[in-house]
C-alpha cells in the first residue's frame, strides 16, 4: 500500500510539475507542491495507521475565543 502511494504522487508530480515550470509560474508551484507535500504526509501516516487528529476541533475553539 504504501508503494501505491508513493507511485500515485510520483505520478502526479510527473504530470503536474513540467508545464507549471515551462510556463514559469513560480508562485503556483509553490503552493502546489507545499500542499501536495501535506497531502502526502498526511496520507503517508494514515497508510502506516496514525490516527490524525480531526482539525475541526481546534478551528472551532479557535473561533469560539474570536466570538
Amino acid at each position: 500500500m504504501l508503494l501505491l502511494l508513493i507511485l500515485t504522487f510520483i505520478i502526479i508530480l510527473i504530470f503536474e510539475l513540467p508545464g507549471l515550470i515551462r510556463k514559469k509560474y513560480w508562485k503556483d508551484l509553490t503552493v502546489f507542491l507545499a500542499l501536495l507535500i501535506i497531502a502526502f504526509v498526511l496520507s503517508l501516516l494514515q497508510t502506516i495507521g496514525i490516527i490524525i487528529p480531526s482539525p475541526a476541533k481546534y478551528i472551532e475553539t479557535i473561533i469560539n475565543n474570536l466570538l
